[in-house]
């Protein structure tokens, strides 16, 4: 219990990254609906996550084998569910992004908690990439299923926008480690 109770680099990171995220909510909803109903919600949510995250990563070993796991199996889960739901538009507008949204944030949060803690990271990096090029999925699952892009696909851009955002973060921060990876991974 006493290790639990202490403070590491990883409740530090994720504290500032939660009071960032919740702030941009707080904002935005404040700026555009002029009221903060639904942004204790994201608040409520980071909290969970932050406990999901805590006793699965100080309790068990390949977090991010796991992540990648259960956003498949969530993606699949969404996928089947499309035709029960009465707004069948929902799932790939709201739901998929949500999915390859919070895996994207645990797994950076993850990498950096290893960066910052001297954990060995380099494979880490390649899990990060792999997850940032699936943030790609619901825009282009929008664009197969309804074949149009209006302002109802802005929230899956945004997660592919963030996808390639970090893309590109990780070859501009470490650009020899990615190539040296991704050579590994893939063999070219």
């Amino acid at each position: 219990m006493k290790n639990l109770l202490k403070t590491t680099a990883f409740d530090k990171i994720y504290a500032l990254t939660a009071v960032i995220l919740f702030a941009i909510a707080l904002v935005a909803e404040g700026a555009v609906s002029k009221t903060v109903r639904y942004s204790p919600y994201v608040l409520v949510g980071l909290a969970y996550l932050y406990y999901t995250i805590r006793f699965t990563l100080f309790r068990s070993r390949f977090l991010p084998h796991r992540l990648l796991g259960q956003t498949f199996a969530l993606t699949a889960v969404a996928i089947l569910l499309t035709p029960v739901v009465e707004i069948p538009m929902l799932i790939p507008i709201v739901v998929l992004p949500l999915i390859f949204l919070f895996c994207l944030m645990l797994m950076a949060i993850y990498t950096l908690y290893c960066i910052f803690c001297a954990v060995p990271y380099r494979r880490h990096l390649i899990n990060l990439f792999i997850v940032s090029l699936l943030t790609f999925i619901p825009f282009i699952a929008n664009m197969i299923i309804y074949g149009f892009v209006d302002e109802s696909d802005g929230f899956s851009l945004v997660v592919a926008g963030l996808g390639f955002i970090t893309i590109i973060l990780m070859f501009a921060i470490k650009p020899k480690i990615m190539v040296s990876e991704l050579k590994k991974v893939f063999h070219f």
